[in-house]
């Protein structure tokens, strides 16, 4: 087993939620996992999605447990992939990524997910604000 994942196991059995490590290093580690499928439910117990779908696709984000949790989605792929949360805090209902790069991070609360960050990987150049996930 490695090193990682014998701290994760570790860290698990102390703190059962717990989704990442903290390393010798001083570097906290998260839990991540890659959706490449249309329909795909993302798991709201993994803190990182990498959004790696081939084509124009939606996925979904299960109610989270725990108010505080953080859900945080990268973006791998220039194709349009369209997360629909069960349930928003806000009057969005869906938010889209159409480029490598672009980010947002969901944060759980007891009226659903709210959108605490949004990002778009361009450079400030190319006007990195029209460029970001869209909030439908």
């Amino acid at each position: 087993m490695s090193v990682r994942n014998d701290l994760l196991k570790k860290t698990k059995a102390v703190a059962p939620g717990l989704s990442g490590v903290l390393s010798s290093e001083k570097l906290l580690i998260l839990d991540h996992e890659t959706v490449t499928e249309a329909a795909t439910a993302c798991s709201p117990s993994v803190p990182i999605t990498i959004i790696d779908n081939d084509g124009d696709e939606a996925i979904s984000l299960a109610n989270g447990t725990i108010v505080g949790q953080t859900k945080i989605f990268i973006s791998s792929t220039n194709n349009t992939v369209t997360l629909t949360p069960a349930t928003t805090a806000g009057s969005y209902s869906t938010i889209a990524t159409t480029n490598i790069g672009e980010t947002y991070g969901l944060m759980w609360t007891a009226d659903g997910w709210a959108v605490i960050m949004r990002a778009s990987g361009d450079t400030q150049a190319d006007n990195a604000v029209d460029d970001l996930p869209v909030l439908a």
